[in-house]
C-alpha cells in the first residue's frame, strides 16, 4: 500500500514539474507587450504637379527721360564700361553741340536733311550713350545715333537719323540733347556724367 502511494506521489511530482518547464518555456516565446506604442506613416512625396514652378520675369530697363526745363537731371546713370580712349588724349570734361540745322520731311518715312548734326569732344569710350529729348513728345519720331559705337573719338561729328515711328500729331518738332561721358582718378574712370549739348535741331513735317 505505501509503495503504491509513493509511486503515485512520485508521477504526480514529475507531471508538475513537466508543466511548469513548458509554461515556462512558452513565456519566453511569446513577444512582449507593448502599451501606447507609437505609429510612424510615410511622408508622402510631392508629386511633380504640386512642385512650385519659376518662371523669370522680364527685366525691364528704364527709358532715359528728360525733366521738363532741359536740364536733363532725369537721366538715368550710364553703367561704368571700361575707358577704350587714353586719358592724355582728353583735354577736359565731355561736351556736346547741336548745329541748328532742320530735318524735313517731305513725305511719310522720306525726309531732306538740312545740316543737322552732332559735335562732341573728350568722350572716352565707344559705349557712352547720346540721349535725345523730343517735344513734343508723343512717341512718333525715333532718333539716332544713340550710343558712340563705331564713331570716331574722342571728339567728331555725325548726321542725326529720324525715324517716323508712328504718325505725327504735330507738324514742328524740337531735337535736344546729352551725351554721356568718363569720369577719371589716378587714370582710371570711377564714374560718369552726362553733359547737355548746346542748341537744337528741328524737324518739320511739309506734307
Amino acid at each position: 500500500m505505501n509503495t503504491k502511494f509513493l509511486k503515485l506521489f512520485g508521477l504526480v511530482i514529475i507531471l508538475g514539474l513537466g508543466f511548469f518547464v513548458f509554461s515556462l518555456i512558452n513565456k519566453h516565446k511569446e513577444p512582449p507587450l507593448v502599451e501606447n506604442s507609437p505609429s510612424f506613416s510615410p511622408l508622402p512625396s510631392p508629386s511633380p504637379s504640386s512642385s512650385p514652378k519659376f518662371s523669370p520675369s522680364p527685366r525691364v530697363s528704364p527709358t532715359p527721360t528728360v525733366a521738363d526745363g532741359g536740364d536733363f537731371s532725369g537721366l538715368h546713370r550710364q553703367t561704368l564700361v571700361p575707358t577704350s580712349v587714353p586719358q592724355e588724349k582728353l583735354t577736359g570734361p565731355g561736351s556736346c553741340e547741336l548745329s541748328g540745322g532742320r530735318i524735313v520731311f517731305l513725305e511719310p518715312n522720306f525726309y531732306a536733311h538740312k545740316q543737322a548734326f552732332l559735335s562732341y569732344k573728350n568722350i572716352d569710350s565707344p559705349a557712352r550713350l547720346i540721349f535725345w529729348r523730343i517735344l513734343p513728345d508723343d512717341g512718333a519720331l525715333l532718333v539716332g545715333p544713340n550710343i558712340f559705337a563705331d564713331l570716331e573719338l574722342p571728339e567728331g561729328r555725325t548726321d542725326l537719323s529720324v525715324t517716323q515711328y508712328k504718325k505725327e500729331t504735330a507738324k514742328h518738332y524740337t531735337l535736344s540733347a546729352s551725351v554721356a561721358y568718363g569720369i577719371f582718378k589716378n587714370g582710371a574712370v570711377v564714374g560718369t556724367a552726362e553733359a547737355v549739348c548746346k542748341g537744337e535741331i528741328k524737324v518739320d513735317f511739309n506734307y
